[in-house]
C-alpha cells in the first residue's frame, strides 16, 4: 500500500544570535514511535548556522533513519526524502 512510503516530520530549532540553542527532528511513521536522534543534536546545538556543515548533518539523519529498517521497500526512498527535507530546512534556517 501507499502507506507503507510515509514519512513524516517534525522540526524544532531555538536560535540566538544565529547560534542554534535548541534542536528537535523528529521522524514519525517508520515505526510505532517517533524517532529523533539525540546524539546528533548534541552535536549540533551550540553550533553557529554559517559554521554548520549542512551536508553532513542531513546525510547523519538519512542514515539513522535508513538503519531502522534497511530491508523496507521504500527504505531508499525515505532516505533521500529525509537527507532533502532536512538539508532545506537547515539551509533556511542558515539564511534567517
Amino acid at each position: 500500500s501507499s502507506w507503507e512510503s510515509y514519512i513524516t516530520f517534525s522540526f524544532r530549532t531555538g536560535l540566538l544570535k544565529n547560534k542554534i540553542t535548541d534542536l528537535r527532528m523528529v521522524f514519525g511513521a517508520l515505526t510505532h514511535i517517533p524517532l529523533y536522534n539525540a546524539q546528533i543534536e548534541k552535536e549540533v546545538i551550540g553550533k553557529s548556522v554559517k559554521e554548520l556543515d549542512i551536508d553532513y548533518v542531513a546525510k547523519r539523519y538519512s542514515d539513522f533513519v535508513y538503519s531502522v529498517n534497511p530491508s523496507h521497500k521504500y527504505s531508499d526512498y525515505r532516505k533521500e526524502v529525509v537527507y532533502n527535507t532536512v538539508k532545506e530546512f537547515l539551509n533556511k534556517l542558515s539564511k534567517r
